[in-house]
């Protein structure tokens, strides 16, 4: 149960930083860098929605929901 835990944040991790460029920000304020991290977090959570409202089983894969052309 743990190892399946880990994963999951280990994916989620990952996207967030590849996909969504986490570790990236040019936020001059620190209210600006909590607005645009709330941002990335909902745009990821809303595809991992999407994902499962549609039914894809593999609902952490999120890159074709946040990104259908790429």
């Amino acid at each position: 149960m743990l190892n399946r835990a880990r994963q999951i944040i280990e994916t989620v991790n990952g996207q967030l930083q590849e996909q969504f460029h986490l570790e990236t920000n040019h936020a001059y304020q620190f209210s600006g860098l909590c607005a645009r991290l709330y941002t990335k977090l909902t745009a990821h959570t809303l595809c991992i929605y999407l994902n499962r409202l549609l039914g894809n089983p593999a609902f952490l894969q999120i890159k074709q929901v946040a990104f259908p052309n790429g």
